[in-house]
């Protein structure tokens, strides 16, 4: 008999137990709890982010829904992450999956989620409504390079010191500065913590202090060979501060540090840009948009606040979704619903790509009218960024 549910505390052996075992045979060794702290532990809350599929009393199938609250734009919207996607490997073929993951869509339409992102295989999840979107921009600087550059520099001006899950007036103040940011999920104290740290990896967080000794923010940080340094976050109460404070990190510990941006935070690297490697820009993940108005309105109105948007109207038809007019005034974004004739056509999961991709031209599919062409190119991508501080 198949008996679909969510997990509880009860469980979480048999339940972590049956992923680690999953994903070690399919991809070498793992250790959901280690790797994942904030995402697996042992309490009812936690647990019933997992949904379970039983057959006869065995587990055969479960998937991590992980609710998030993203606040942007003015607006919050619901984003679940999908994670631990794990079907018993003598049991593959049957369905079991299919039938989890289509459920879990239906479970979020009903609850009103408005985004939802995973990574795994296109060609797999284009089946369930995930597309390749977002966008991050990466780029590496040494300590080295910059010291070749600035040979006096030697990266005072801050410190850095860690700090662990009982700093609780530091882990606190910390907070304060990440919920004050324009982009930023809102998190309880442990959600918040844990994020920060792999301890399979020896991941762990910094506080970043001026030579005052007043806290400025946080580095979350990941060591990987014996030069480098993966910056999974940076969080500062000023932001005008990320490349010095940047800067001063690589020299500090002598390392290169490999670093990802949203679109956003690119004003504030141009200092740093004189020394680094080249800058690209690529995909975020893979997203599944549930709520089209809402999302767009969210995150034009975000764009619209650190870049000057051209003002004017485009309607957009987005199959299984609707027909929207998207305006922008100069000052307020709207979006809503339309019967009159689309600028744009999008099928299938093509809007996902046009209006969060990295190259949206390509799927616009442009023609003569050069206001249009000025518009889509102003307002899109919108801006959506996943970084690994938040897991899953």
């Amino acid at each position: 008999m198949l008996e679909i549910r969510r997990g509880n505390a009860a469980e979480f052996n048999k339940i972590i137990d049956f992923i680690d075992f999953v994903f070690s045979k399919d991809s070498g060794p793992h250790d959901f709890k280690n790797m994942y702290p904030n995402l697996y532990r042992e309490t009812d809350e936690s647990m019933n982010n997992l949904v379970n599929l039983w057959d006869d009393g065995e587990l055969r199938a479960s998937v991590l829904v992980f609710p998030r609250t993203l606040c942007v734009g003015g607006s919050r919207l619901k984003v679940y992450g999908i994670g631990s996607v794990a079907s018993h490997p003598r049991f593959r073929g049957r369905g079991y999956m299919t039938m989890l993951l289509n459920g879990i869509n239906d479970e979020m339409r009903a609850e009103g989620v408005h985004l939802s992102n995973l990574g795994g295989r296109r060609s797999r999840y284009n089946h369930f409504g995930y597309e390749i979107a977002g966008s991050a921009y990466s780029t590496s600087v040494s300590g080295n390079s910059i010291k070749s550059v600035l040979p006096e520099y030697d990266g005072s001006g801050y410190t850095f010191s860690a700090f662990n899950y009982d700093d609780r007036e530091i882990v606190g103040r910390l907070m304060e500065i990440y919920s004050s940011k324009p982009v930023h999920y809102d998190y309880g104290y442990d959600d918040f913590y844990l994020r920060l740290i792999i301890p399979t990896d020896n991941a762990a967080p910094v506080a970043v202090y001026s030579d005052g000794g007043s806290l400025l923010g946080y580095i979350a940080a990941c060591p990987w060979g014996e030069n480098n340094m993966t910056v999974r976050e940076i969080c500062l109460s000023d932001d005008a501060l990320i490349s010095d404070v940047l800067m001063s990190y690589a020299v500090s510990l002598n390392r290169t540090l490999y670093m990802q941006f949203a679109e956003y935070q690119l004003k504030y690297i141009r200092k740093l840009l004189d020394y680094c490697s080249d800058l690209s820009i690529g995909g975020n993940g893979m997203w599944e948009v549930l709520d089209w108005p809402e999302v767009i309105k969210a995150l034009l109105t975000h764009k619209s606040e650190y870049v000057a948007l051209q003002r004017g109207s485009l309607v957009i038809d987005i199959e299984n979704s609707g027909r929207y007019s998207v305006g922008f005034d100069g000052s307020a974004v709207s979006v809503e619903t339309t019967d009159d004739e689309p600028d744009y056509v999008f099928r299938g999961l093509s809007a996902t790509r046009a209006l969060l991709g990295t190259v949206p031209p390509a799927f616009f599919g442009f023609g003569g009218d050069l206001r249009k062409t000025a518009l889509v190119k102003s307002w899109f991508p919108l801006p959506l960024t996943w970084f690994n501080t938040e897991r899953v």
